[in-house]
């Protein structure tokens, strides 16, 4: 169990680690209730061993590597009795959380934040997680207030400073 554990951290795939599903690989007559054999990931972030990657793309000339992903099964104590369950290490990510975002870069981001900021900072960290406005999508109406102060009470200096540095000569 360590080992997988070695490998799946050395390749690159942790938690939070996102990719695409290509392929699943079934048993031959399994049923519906089986867990399929592999389920076959494209994953940009990977970089471990492979045998398997997509069609080149922009940015990934020989392609994205593809991951095959097995069911895994864990076996522990229940009230003294051993008990294992077989499952499949991958969560579907429709949606996140801010909290879940934190650290990540994302192309493309729905936002929905609510009417209020329940945590402090929520939204500067959603703001954030994004790599350009056009990738930006607000669900719910933002009321300026809740980024007025986003920058901190230096803000106006830096923007200030910069607009010092860096203004073109108007001609």
């Amino acid at each position: 169990m360590k080992k997988i554990h070695f490998l799946i951290v050395y390749g690159g795939l942790v938690n939070g680690t996102m990719g695409v599903v290509e392929d699943v690989i079934w048993p031959a007559c399994s049923s519906r209730s089986d867990l399929p054999l592999a389920v076959l990931l494209s994953c940009k972030t990977y970089n471990g061993p492979t045998l398997w990657r997509t069609e080149p793309r922009p940015h990934f000339p020989l392609g994205i590597p593809i991951v095959p992903i097995t069911p895994l099964k864990t076996t522990f104590d229940v009230d003294g009795k051993s008990v294992s369950r077989t499952q499949l290490p991958l969560r579907l990510a429709w949606a996140m959380t801010v909290h879940k975002s934190q650290g990540l870069t994302l192309p493309q981001m729905k936002l929905g934040l609510g009417k209020r900021e329940f945590s402090s900072g929520l939204t500067f960290v959603a703001l954030s997680r994004v790599k350009s406005l056009d990738g930006l999508m607000i669900v719910d109406q933002l009321d300026y207030s809740r980024v007025q102060k986003l920058g901190g009470k230096n803000l106006r200096y830096r923007l200030d400073d910069y607009n010092r540095r860096y203004s073109l000569p108007l001609l």
